[in-house]
């Protein structure tokens, strides 16, 4: 009902004729109408207090569009100070529903507050949001739409429709040499598929293509980015070989070749013929001439690099070299190294990396496959003693009782689609099954988060973890996370490192003194949050001050290596990983899951031989793994019976094949064969740790013939110290049980025996000295751990200087150089001592093949005394006993082996 504006004034001025006012009595402002306005009438108007006296009448006025529904068009204040009942103004004209919509769902944003999502129709003014399911997209008009005075929606309701994109066979079929795992099929949103190029072409452009669906932009577009192409790989420029050697190039194209020449007086080492891979890189080590009258070796120069001093350094004791790369290239290893005391370089070899470099897959699944077993090998528990050089250096190393907290951080910015996000969940899954949970021997832990504009915790090391199952079903809840409005789609790495020590690593109060290993997975650089949280910054934060080892695990062309470096825990060759693309990762998982480590091949080892430069004098303890070819020969003589009783340590030796241990034949004086006790991956012998050694990793010898000393064996002079044991059963291989190479009919005593650079010995000898003048044999204790010693190779003529005045317990007069060679530092203080005997002398070289190998050059015989002044080691020269070697083992077993 309408009411006549006329009627409503005389209305309004006969009732407030009467209306009378009473202090502190009237009602409030009236509650405001929706769809319309009150006026009120003269008189009508709120006193001091904001009280409409009683009596106050209002009209209620309905907007355009709207009528009066529901009570009078007049309401008064009553004596009760309260207004009588307010009629509502309702829109004559109102929006469907939209119902259930196809390939989308609907919210209510704004409305009349009384209004319910499954009304039949809305007023006008009422706002709601359409989104489009997963996999289905809308570019016909924005995702809100409101209700129009006229009753229709404006804009129109969007149409969602399924995102299907064609598959481009046909056209990639006009693209040379290029491959891809397309089916003949439609593709849904977020399917992604990969691309890779024949042998011998890389990819310029993206190596993945998703099913992106049309946008505002591209319109007609559903395949992100172009076709890719397919571009014929080259071999970087080889570089030159220094003072003065000579090149002849052949083709840098793949198969192509390159041969190295030095001049005379000079000795290459590394490859004399590279060939250019199907990868890009020159096959073989790197080539360089060497000169006797250098103190450290030649380092050379990378390819794709430079030595900045060239002209002037000189390889003396403290000479540093500096490096710089191509511009185009970035450098990984050490850009500056020391020619330090013992013969060696300081730091990593540089390599220059360019952008298409990187490592064939079954090269990084070795790299990483090793690393990875090696946690899953359960190495001898250290003494306290043990732990008092710090990290080894290695993947991870499990020779502690105090647990492990692993993090996983995942980059899911923008540029990575959901399949290849899956792909890094899937080698972190490797890994966990590989390791296993806190319940087992490692007593794992887990962690991980995800990063892109921002960051977000998926799960603490803290939370339930009763098996891998769990942990891997944890890790495949992140895909859920991924591509997720909270954190984005940009990259920001330090905010992820900070949180991990500003929030997940103090979640962890349980176990604080936990070993931290931390795997970040990424595809790009940081592109946003360095104001807040620099990289660089917070990974030095996380090393050095939690103590964590970051490895990295980056992905495809975009990355930033320099950045990766600096988070990356040293050395880089073992905490940074460089893959070529998603497809190389998800191939990567397939072969790490299945793959069948070898241990045979000789001279490998797990530890980082650049940390290999203190003495046994004073010097540190060998690390798990750093020389798996070192076994401890023990005595039961007389323990039958004895539950508390442990076998009596005697000598040290080698394995040099699946069933061969080599030693020094002065050893076997006293225990039968029956009663002698090989151990392999042993580190500490002290009792409590022999009485829990795994029985598996003891092996006796193969009856009474399986212990051969040298025919021509001396016990009066040593000559010929050497000895041969057959084990009774081939040894279990494993990154801590590994043989060591022999000397090659090829390799040249010259360059065996070289003073350029130092050999190794390594033994639970006694580490304090031994008096000259002591000829009685008074037993000295005996290191419970495994130690390591560098040692000079000394000349012929030093070693013959020493025998003058030769020791007076001693009935050895003469130096042979035929069957053995001294070694040792002139000033004493260090030495291999008493308890070594029968234990390698090693120096790492360069064989055949090319690559680098622990060689085993030496046996520990007899000394002088021990780390006395003037005085040196002597030790069997194997070289002289190859064939004799050979000829017991077979010249199979002798042999090095890829």
């Amino acid at each position: 009902m309408t009411f006549p504006a006329a009627k409503i004034a005389i209305s309004l001025a006969i009732l407030l004729s009467v209306a009378s006012c009473t202090v502190g009595e009237g009602c409030p402002e009236p509650t405001p109408v929706e769809g319309g306005r009150y006026e009120f009438g003269a008189g009508s108007t709120p006193g001091a207090d904001g009280l409409f006296p009683r009596n106050s009448f209002v009209a209620v006025i309905c907007f355009k569009g709207y009528k009066l529904k529901g009570g009078s068009s007049v309401i008064y204040c009553n004596d009760d100070d309260e207004w009588s009942a307010s009629p509502t103004c309702r829109a004559e004209n109102s929006c469907q529903s939209p119902n259930v919509l196809h390939g989308a769902n609907w919210t209510l944003v704004e409305s009349d507050r009384r209004s319910r999502h499954d009304d039949a129709s809305f007023i006008p003014n009422t706002k709601i949001n359409v989104a489009c399911w997963p996999g289905f997209v809308s570019i016909e008009s924005p995702s809100q739409i409101t209700c129009g005075m006229s009753g229709e929606w404006s804009p129109s309701i969007p149409t969602c429709r399924e995102v299907m994109c064609p598959s481009l066979l046909e056209s990639e079929a006009e693209i040379s040499h290029l491959q891809s795992n397309m089916a003949n099929r439609t593709y849904r949103l977020g399917e992604v598929v990969d691309y890779r190029c024949d042998a011998g072409y890389r990819i310029l452009g993206k190596t993945w293509r998703e099913c992106s669906g049309p946008s505002l932009h591209h319109p007609n577009r559903t395949w992100s980015d172009l076709d890719p192409i397919c571009s014929e790989i080259e071999c970087p420029d080889p570089g030159h070989i220094q003072f003065e050697g000579s090149r002849y190039l052949d083709s840098r194209r793949v198969g192509g070749n390159v041969t190295f020449r030095c001049r005379s007086g000079f000795n290459l080492q590394g490859s004399r013929v590279r060939h250019c891979l199907p990868n890009g890189k020159w096959s073989g080590a790197l080539t360089t001439c060497d000169h006797e009258d250098f103190y450290c070796p030649n380092p050379g120069i990378p390819i794709g690099g430079r030595m900045v001093n060239e002209q002037s350094v000189q390889f003396r004791k403290g000479n540093r070299v500096l490096y710089e790369c191509n511009r185009d290239r970035v450098l990984l290893g050490s850009d500056e190294r020391e020619c330090l005391k013992s013969r060696s370089w300081s730091g990593e070899p540089p390599t220059c990396r360019g952008p298409f470099d990187f490592e064939d897959t079954v090269e990084v699944a070795a790299r990483m496959g090793y690393n990875i077993e090696g946690l899953v090998t359960k190495p001898q528990t250290p003494t306290e003693d043990n732990n008092t050089t710090g990290p080894s250096g290695r993947f991870i190393s499990l020779g502690y009782t105090r647990g492990m907290d692993i993090y996983f951080v995942f980059d899911a910015s923008g540029s990575i689609p959901k399949a290849h996000f899956q792909y890094g969940l899937d080698l972190a899954k490797a890994l966990v099954s590989k390791i296993g949970v806190a319940d087992g021997p490692r007593q794992a832990r887990y962690g991980a988060c995800l990063f892109a504009s921002d960051v977000q915790v998926a799960f603490h090391v803290s939370d339930p973890q009763p098996s891998v199952g769990i942990v891997n079903g944890l890790l495949d809840g992140l895909i859920n996370l991924h591509g997720t409005d909270p954190i984005g789609r940009g990259t920001a790495t330090g905010k992820a490192l900070k949180l991990i020590h500003e929030n997940m690593i103090p979640a962890a109060y349980d176990r604080p003194n936990a070993h931290k290993y931390l795997f970040l997975f990424t595809d790009g650089k940081t592109n946003m949050g360095a104001d807040v949280a620099l990289p660089k910054k917070e990974a030095e934060t996380l090393r050095e001050r939690f103590k964590v080892q970051i490895h990295c695990i980056g992905v495809g062309h975009e990355i930033d290596i320099n950045e990766l470096q600096e988070i990356a825990s040293q050395p880089t060759n073992e905490h940074l990983f460089l893959v070529k693309d998603y497809g190389e990762l998800h191939l990567l998982v397939q072969t790490i899951t299945k793959q069948k480590l070898d241990y045979s091949p000789c001279g490998y080892n797990g530890g980082p031989n650049h940390l290999l430069t203190p003495r046994i004098a004073g010097g540190n303890v060998a690390e798990n793994g750093e020389w798996p070819w070192q076994v401890a020969l023990f005595c039961d003589k007389g323990i039958a019976g004895c539950d508390e009783c442990v076998p009596e340590f005697f000598c040290g030796g080698s394995l040099i094949a699946r069933n061969w241990v080599l030693s020094a034949a002065h050893c076997f004086r006293e225990c039968p064969w029956s009663d002698i006790r090989v151990y392999t991956g042993i580190l500490d012998k002290s009792t409590n740790l022999l009485r829990e050694f795994d029985p598996s990793l003891v092996y006796n010898l193969d009856g009474e013939d399986a212990l051969i000393r040298h025919e021509e064996y001396n016990d009066q002079s040593l000559d010929n110290d050497i000895a041969l044991l057959r084990l009774s059963r081939n040894a279990t291989l494993s990154p801590n049980v590994r043989p060591i190479c022999m000397p090659q009919p090829t390799m040249q005593d010259a360059v065996i025996y070289s003073q350029n650079g130092d050999a190794f010995v390594a033994g639970w000898g006694t580490t304090d000295p031994y008096e000259l003048d002591n000829c009685k044999d008074t037993p000295l204790r005996t290191s419970p751990l495994l130690k390591q010693l560098a040692v000079t190779v000394r000349t012929d003529e030093e070693c013959r200087n020493s025998f003058t005045n030769h020791f007076k317990c001693s009935i050895v007069t003469a130096y042979k150089p035929d069957i053995a060679f001294c070694a040792g530092d002139p000033e004493g203080n260090q030495d291999a001592c008493r308890g070594d005997s029968g234990g390698p002398v090693m120096r790492q070289m360069t064989v055949a093949d090319g690559s680098k190998r622990w060689v085993q050059i030496g046996i520990v015989s007899w000394g002088e005394g021990c780390a006395q002044k003037g005085r040196y080691g002597i030790y069997t020269r194997l070289s002289t006993y190859k064939d004799w070697i050979q000829d017991h083992i077979g010249s199979t077993a002798y042999a090095i082996h890829n």
